[in-house]
């Protein structure tokens, strides 16, 4: 029973950081002026593999100015 538990727990931490992965990568990406939706598809798709491969590939970050 117990290693059932220790299971439950550890799919269930891993399906959160997937989940906060997924958000960040979004959110990053939109503010980047890239698609986030594609980025997330990619994500779910190759898992760590796509989260390097988006640190590697993304633009820098768009900066405003007031002009």
């Amino acid at each position: 029973m117990v290693h059932g538990c220790f299971s439950l727990l550890w799919a269930a931490i891993l399906f959160a950081v997937a989940l906060l992965a997924c958000v960040w990568i979004y959110q990053d990406a939109e503010a980047r002026g890239k698609n986030g939706a594609l980025w997330v598809v990619i994500l779910i798709f190759t898992h760590v593999f796509g989260l390097i491969l988006w640190l590697i590939v993304r633009p820098p970050r768009r900066i405003w100015s007031r002009a």
